[in-house]
């Protein structure tokens, strides 16, 4: 089993490894836009089914464990809302539209 979290042995680099089939590329990019004001994120897919993240500090300073989960919490946050618009995002419009409908008399 790979390590989930990898700080390089300079700790300037943090690296995520994440399965490909959980996490969208979508996912990946709207989280990543939340920390580009601090970081160089970049990120590929190293097989068939892991996409690896790259997280590098733009001030030179140490990346930790921390920031690293910080990164994945919001990737799960911004996955599953992905998730549920695909699931429930039709539902969520015919609520919608219903709920503001005119009136009949």
């Amino acid at each position: 089993m790979i390590n989930q979290f990898e700080i390089n042995t300079n700790n300037n680099e943090g690296y995520i490894f994440v399965d490909s089939k959980n996490f969208t590329n979508e996912a990946i990019i709207i989280t990543s836009n939340i920390f580009l004001k601090n970081y160089y994120i970049s990120f590929f897919s190293e097989n068939n089914n892991i996409t690896k993240i790259t997280i590098k500090q733009k001030d030179k300073s140490n990346i930790t464990k921390d920031i690293l989960q910080k990164f994945m919490n919001y990737l799960m946050e911004y996955q599953l809302k992905i998730n549920l618009q695909k699931e429930f995002g039709d539902l969520r419009k015919k609520i919608i539209e219903y709920t503001f409908a005119p009136i009949e008399k």
